[in-house]
Parts: structure tokens; sequence; C-alpha cells
């Protein structure tokens, strides 16, 4: 017996069982499912059905990601909740759309010490502190937001330029960065155009509240002409014009942000004088950077920082732009453009790519894509 070609014929058996054990453990790493979960309000909420619609269909285009949606009622101890939920369901990582600050050291406290990828959207961080540990944690990827001031400010001049002079300001919560810097990008435009604030109604986050504000606004201030709801992505606002509409007021223009059901109709009538809105792409872009580090393929190595344009609709033309290339039946990015955005399907793809189609969101930039 030859034991010399023996001991290299078991050799070479060795190294090939090997190599083919090591492809096995590439191939099945490769084809792991990815999940995400996502928290904020419920889907009956048309602007928040929009969102998830989009980041359903990502998920389909990409094939190896399956996504969790929990309604946290916009409730800062629900969140909580959710983001436990997440872990316990074995997610990779999960976003929120925060209530306040001040709740998300304990969501990055939570998702840090189970090594989940946690993100933000429709928030950034304002807090200096809080933002140098969103630095320097490994699993706090980013979060996708608007300019918020700009956006407050672009309404107030434009809502002055309309004819407003004596307004009331209705808003959800005191505290939130997002209706702080809308309230103070108004505020600014409004002391530039001599725009006067005759009152204000905070933590109104329900079509109920908003109404009940516009009506003891209407008999308290019978001189207002100008009702600026900061925001709410639907109901409030709803709300808020229906309580117009049956005081028989629609003269008192009507400016807010996040679009709502039956927008052309509202802009057509006068119910609904200037509104910006049709973010509703934010947070699948805070979806794409999280399947990205979910796939092994993180975009940045420091916290991403994503910016979302708004749509600023002043006329009946804009809104009929919107509703053909965005609001109608195709999405804003097709299943080859959403591949083309993973590291997995396009080796190119990097954070200033993500970055600068956030940036270039708008109907024209749809139509030129897809037209």
């Amino acid at each position: 017996m030859n034991f010399k070609k023996c001991s290299v014929a078991l050799v070479s058996c060795v190294l090939i069982f090997c190599i083919f054990t090591s492809i096995g453990l590439s191939a099945s790493e490769t084809d792991k499912r990815i999940t995400i979960g996502l928290s904020h309000v419920s889907e009956s909420n048309p602007f928040i059905h929009d969102a998830y619609n989009l980041i359903r269909a990502a998920a389909e285009a990409l094939g190896d990601v399956d996504v969790i949606f929990l309604d946290d009622e916009f409730n800062p101890d629900k969140q909580l909740a959710n983001v436990e939920n997440f872990i316990a369901s074995g997610v990779d990582a999960c976003a929120v759309c925060n209530t306040s600050e001040a709740i998300v050291p304990k969501l990055m406290q939570i998702t840090e010490e189970n090594k989940v990828g946690f993100g933000l959207f429709f928030r950034k961080i304002n807090d200096p502190e809080i933002k140098k540990a969103a630095e320097e944690s490994e699993y706090f990827i980013g979060y996708t937001h608007e300019d918020e001031f700009n956006n407050g400010y672009q309404l107030g001049k434009a809502i002055a330029k309309k004819g407003g002079k004596k307004a009331v300001v209705i808003s959800w919560m005191r505290g939130d960065p997002t209706a702080e810097e809308r309230y103070a990008g108004y505020t600014k435009a409004f002391k530039e155009d001599g725009v006067e604030i005759l009152a204000e109604q905070w933590e109104v986050t329900t079509g109920d509240k908003s109404a009940a504000a516009v009506q003891s606004f209407l008999s308290a201030y019978p001189e207002l002409d100008t009702v600026v709801m900061v925001g709410g992505a639907g109901e409030p606002q709803l709300g808020a014009i229906n309580a117009l509409v049956n005081a028989g007021r629609i003269d008192v223009l009507f400016v807010t942000t996040d679009f709502v059901p039956n927008q052309y109709e509202m802009l057509e009538n006068g119910e609904v004088d200037i509104i910006s809105g049709g973010h509703h792409v934010d947070p699948f872009f805070e979806f794409m950077l999280l399947y990205n580090w979910a796939s092994g393929n993180s975009l940045t190595e420091e916290l991403a920082d994503i910016k979302v344009n708004y749509i600023f609709v002043k006329s009946l033309e804009i809104q009929k732009q919107y509703d053909k290339w965005i609001a109608g039946d195709m999405l804003p990015y097709n299943d080859e453009e959403i591949r083309s955005m993973t590291v997995k399907y396009n080796p190119e793809m990097d954070y200033q790519s993500l970055l600068d189609w956030a940036y270039n969101y708008s109907p024209e930039d749809v139509m030129k894509r897809h037209q």
C-alpha cells in the first residue's frame, strides 16, 4: 500500500471539503434575508400609506428583505415598545419618526445593546450631546429629513405675498424639532413681511382638536385672515379645513405642510391656498440606507444625514405635475432604479449617490427619468 499517495489524496479531499464548505458558508451569508422595522402612525393616514407602499415596492424589487410596519400613534412609550418588539422579532435594523429628541438616547441604547442598526426618518438631531453620542455609536446609522426651517420660511413668505396679515398658528408637540424649526421659519418670514401672529395652539395631533382650535380662533379673532397649520400628516389638516368650510370662512387663507386627500379639489375651491409636501419618499431613503448597511455594504462610516426636498404647491399646475408623475399609477422610482441604489446590485453605489437621489427628488426629476 502506498501511504504517500494515500496521504496526498487525504489532504486533497480535506482541501476540497474546506473549499466547498467555505463556498457554502459564503452563499448562506449572501442569501440571508434581511428584516427591517419601521415605526410611525397607522397606514390609515394617507401620507404614511404612500410612504409604505413605496417601501413595499422596494422590498419586492430587492427580493431579500422583509419589512415590519408598526403603529406607534406618535406616542413615545409606544415607540420604545415597538423598537423592543422589532428586536424580539429579529430585525437587522429599524427606524422611527421620533416624537422628540428626548427619546432618542433610550432608543439608541436599546438598539446598540442588541447590535441592531438604527435610524430616524422625518427627523434629524439638533441637540449637540445626543448628536455626539449618535456619531460615536456603531449602530446609529443615520437619519433622513427635510430642511424644516426653510420650509416654514418659504411658506410664510408665500402666504404673506398672497395677502395674509393676521395669522393664527396650530401645531403639534412643543420640543419636536420638526415643529419647532418650521415654526421658527414661519416667524422669521412673518416678521420680515409684517404678518401678525394673533394666537397659537400647540399639542394638536387630531382632527377634532384642530377643528376645535379653528372654531375657537374664529370666535375670538374675527379679523384673522390666515390659518397656519404647521403640519400633522393629514388628519389635523382636514379637521382645520372642515372647520373653516363649515363656518363659511374659506376666505381665510390656509397654509400647511403634508399633502392631503382630494388636494386638487381643495386648491381649486380655495379651501387650501399653499401647501408643501410630497416628502413621503423620506422613509424610503432611510430604508435604503439601512438596507445597504444590513447587507454588509455600509455607504458611509460617518453619521448619515440625508436631506429630501419638499414640493411646494402654489398653483393647480404644480399639483397637476405632482398628480401625474408622483401620485399617479407610477411610483417615483422603478425596480431598476431601486436596485441601482444598493451596492449589492450596483458596486458603484456610494453615499454621495444616495444623497443625490434624495436631493434631486421633484416632479421634474421623475418626469425626466420616466417620460
